[in-house]
Order: structure tokens, then C-alpha cells, then sequence
């Protein structure tokens, strides 16, 4: 008999296409930031955040994270993780503008939205 095979993800909530063609992936109930590659493999890049929601990446290696848990806006680039911003009530939604900052929104902070520079 076959064993069940258990899916890669427990609540996937937020993904963006990096240029190269991989996938970021936020598994808010796992906790988890997953890199999925062009050949289908996956790569946890951070654990233990606390209901991470959306991520974005950039072309310089930068990963981007809101986690709804704990209101903290994360940055990982390689194995170096930092906190940009803590605090936020209710962050949902990342995005870069035209000239590559980052964007995040706070529904919790009345509805904000928050231009992050990050160069």
C-alpha cells in the first residue's frame, strides 16, 4: 500500500515570481518561507515566523516578509534575517513601486499603506 504523500504546504497565503523564474512562497499555518525552483524542488529559506503572509523578492537577493502573527515586516538576504519594522497591527500586502522600494500596508494602522526604503 502507498503512504500518503503530505503537501508541501499547510496554508500558502502569499507567492511572487522572482526574475529568474523561481517561486517565493509563504506558508502562513507552517510558519515558513519556501523557495520552489524551476525543476520543482523546494528550499525552506526561514522557519518559525510567526503566520507570515505575504513575501516579495528583489533581483539582489533581498526576501521580503510580513508576518500577521507578530507585526513585523522581515527582510532575509542569504542566511541573515533582520526585523525593518515591528509594531504593525495587521500587516497584509507587499509590493515594490517604480523606483524599487518597498511597499507595505497596515489594515490595522488605520488602513496605511508604508513606503519602505530599502536600497
Amino acid at each position: 500500500m502507498a503512504s500518503a504523500r503530505q503537501p508541501p504546504f499547510m496554508r500558502p497565503t502569499g507567492a511572487f515570481v522572482r526574475s529568474d523564474g523561481t517561486l517565493l512562497v509563504a506558508d502562513e499555518n507552517g510558519g515558513d518561507v519556501v523557495l520552489r525552483r524551476s525543476d520543482g524542488t523546494l528550499q525552506t529559506l526561514l522557519t518559525g515566523l510567526n503566520a507570515p503572509d505575504d513575501v516579495v523578492g528583489d533581483d539582489q537577493g533581498n526576501v521580503y516578509i510580513n508576518s500577521v502573527g507578530d507585526g513585523v515586516l522581515h527582510r532575509l538576504h542569504g542566511t541573515t534575517h533582520t526585523t525593518l519594522i515591528s509594531g504593525l497591527r495587521e500587516p497584509h500586502g507587499l509590493a515594490f513601486d517604480l523606483d524599487g522600494n518597498l511597499l507595505a500596508t497596515d489594515l490595522g494602522g488605520g488602513g496605511r499603506l508604508i513606503k519602505v526604503f530599502v536600497r
